[in-house]
């Protein structure tokens, strides 16, 4: 609604080439209240190249995981777990950190969370 009030947020990355073990993609500290929902509807992530294996990049909330994005096997496009919707509040942080050890192929991932400002 470009003449009201936004209602959307959106929080964007891309990390160039393959990813390493345990690296934060992404921290960002809340200055606008915001949720994201259940199943991260309206989300969607994608990587340049393929995982070598099922690969699961952490979403959390003030360091506790609250959900995953996952790339499976030879899929570009993710799919996220992400069971209920989850408010964070001015000062919280968002943080997307990759598995431990990191996929071999996994590179130039894109992923872009959808919320709803509170």
């Amino acid at each position: 609604d470009l003449t009201g009030t936004p209602t959307a947020i959106d929080f964007s990355l891309f990390v160039q080439g393959i990813t390493t073990n345990a690296e934060v993609l992404l921290t960002y500290v809340v200055n606008t209240a915001f949720s994201l929902p259940a199943s991260l509807t309206a989300s969607n992530g994608f990587a340049g190249t393929v995982s070598a294996a099922a690969a699961v990049i952490t979403i959390s909330k003030n360091g506790s995981s609250v959900g995953t994005v996952n790339f499976a096997l030879g899929s570009a496009t993710s799919t996220f777990a992400f069971a209920s919707q989850t408010s964070f509040a001015v000062g919280d942080r968002l943080t997307l950190t990759n598995q431990a050890t990191a996929d071999s192929a996994l590179a130039d991932v894109s992923i872009n969370l959808r919320g709803n400002l509170a």
